[in-house]
């Protein structure tokens, strides 16, 4: 009887360790630019006209994790790829200047901030890439909760265009997207500490198993 009670005690805890162990279900979503970009600072119709014309093909990969256990990390990760890596700009028969201005006078650079109270974020809020002619930009942060519950957030992208030489900068609010997480514990518990006493209560169950199995082996060669 104690030997059955060991064996179902042993699969519960089994069971719990994998349970928090697993990784945790991811959002995912996917958005295009906005077809309307607003400047906040002052840039030429022809320069406005080619940008727009550069991000129709870009579209964004967001995801994030829907829980954390408290004491675990985890990433948050916006993904920025041309879905026809800019053949409609490259191939087009005669690029016209307003596109070739746009290109010498201008870069374009993908700035994104994560804001997220409780939680601890690397490297930092924010975060600002070049978008340049690559086919993919990655950002990435890392996000470990300080406390147990849920953390309603946002995360802010925008889209800079900076001159080569000399001007202003212009800048766009392309999305502000709330994020929300589930931080969960047991008891306010580090994960870390749940974990280890899981594995401790699991390995100790076995060693009094042999030692039960061993006892009654004695017990029946006597009989």
């Amino acid at each position: 009887m104690k030997k059955i009670f060991l064996v179902i005690l042993l699969l519960l805890l089994i069971s719990g360790f994998i349970y928090i162990c697993l990784p945790q279900q991811q959002i995912e979503a996917k958005l295009g630019f906005p077809e309307s970009i607003v400047w906040d600072g002052s840039l030429p119709d022809e320069l406005s006209s080619y940008i727009k014309r550069y991000v129709e093909g870009l579209q964004f990969d967001l995801s994030y994790p829907s829980k954390i256990w408290l004491g675990d990390s985890e990433n948050v990760q916006v993904l920025l790829y041309c879905l026809h890596n800019n053949e409609k700009l490259e191939k087009s028969a005669e690029p016209n200047s307003h596109q070739t201005e746009g290109q010498n006078s201008l870069n374009l650079v993908l700035e994104a901030r994560l804001s997220l109270n409780g939680f601890m974020i690397s490297p930092g809020e924010e975060i600002i890439a070049p978008i340049g002619t690559a086919n993919q930009v990655d950002l990435m942060w890392g996000v470990a909760p300080s406390q147990a519950g849920t953390v309603q957030g946002t995360l802010w992208i925008y889209l800079n265009a900076v001159p080569v030489e000399k001007g202003d900068s212009a800048r766009a609010a392309l999305f502000a997207i709330p994020v929300r997480i589930e931080v969960v514990s047991l008891a306010g518990i580090p994960v870390f500490w749940v974990r280890f006493f899981f594995l401790s209560v699991i390995l100790l169950t076995v060693l009094i198993m042999f030692d039960l199995h061993e006892v009654l082996l004695k017990i029946s060669s006597k009989k």
